[in-house]
């Protein structure tokens, strides 16, 4: 479903360092869902340039570098761009950091920004950078005129880390449809598709099928670590060998073949701090 607007009325969709995860998977629905009629002028990660399906159509994309000439030029275009009768959809959570004509619209899924996750899970460098963008979303909050979330939960917690006067929060949870396959062969007991990231909470995963292994018990467990989160897939082997766990790691997978392997598995688990 999207948003309502009319001919003279345009969505810049703001996207950098939506690339990878759970993010990207939205991202793309959100593309795929844009209607055909309408021009698509958008600001998108270049690290997903090579994935990402664009809509057919009229389509102006500027690609953004991991690099900090690259974002402060997406925002100086971002900003030459933007009129009055637009509204700017920030799909990555955080407002421009420059002031715009545009509506301001946050797409707000991350709760690190809201300050409420404890950062100490982290690596200094990510804690260092998610303190900087917890600054801009605090002191910047007054130019966003509405937060849209997925869950009530979501619009709780942003209703209460914005603090006195209240803001303008929209529930409005989209994605594709799930066509179940009961023909599938389950080939796990348990399935955690996720990344490295400390809050995913993989070591006291692993620390569980161990306490699991010394009763006799071993569940199959499928991962999906990726190259980099080496350390971390390095740490599970060692546990597996030591304790005989029954794990299975596939590296990072597309949103095609984790929507197989959902149906292969017996249960989904999410040790996630925050998710």
């Amino acid at each position: 479903m999207m948003p309502r607007w009319t001919s003279d009325h345009r969505i810049l969709l703001y996207a950098p360092n939506v690339h990878t995860g759970g993010g990207f998977v939205l991202l793309q629905d959100f593309l795929d869902a844009w209607p055909t009629d309408k021009p698509l002028v958008a600001w998108l990660d270049a690290r997903a340039k090579d994935r990402v399906v664009l809509p057919q159509g009229n389509t102006k994309i500027e690609w953004i570098d991991a690099t900090l000439a690259s974002r402060a030029h997406a925002e100086f275009s971002l900003r030459a761009t933007g009129q009055e009768k637009d509204a700017i959809l920030c799909f990555h959570g955080l407002p421009p950091v420059l002031k715009n004509k545009a509506r301001i619209l946050i797409y707000q899924q991350n709760k690190n920004y809201l300050g409420i996750i404890p950062l100490s899970q982290f690596p200094q460098r990510t804690r260092y950078r998610l303190r900087f963008e917890q600054m801009v979303c605090k002191i910047l909050r007054h130019r966003v005129d509405s937060y849209i979330v997925q869950t009530p939960s979501m619009e709780r917690a942003v209703r209460n880390w914005y603090g006195g006067g209240g803001t303008d929060v929209v529930i409005f949870p989209f994605a594709p449809p799930i066509i179940k396959n009961t023909n599938i062969e389950k080939k796990w007991d348990f399935v955690y598709i996720a990344d490295g990231e400390a809050h995913k909470n993989h070591r006291t995963l692993i620390d569980a099928w161990i306490i699991l292994a010394k009763a006799g018990l071993r569940p199959s467990l499928m991962l999906t670590l990726s190259d980099r989160d080496y350390s971390l897939r390095q740490w599970v082997e060692e546990k597996s060998a030591a304790h005989g766990l029954n794990i299975k790691n596939l590296g990072q997978l597309p949103h095609v073949e984790i929507m197989t392997v959902y149906h292969q598995a017996a249960a989904l688990i999410f040790p996630s701090k925050n998710e």
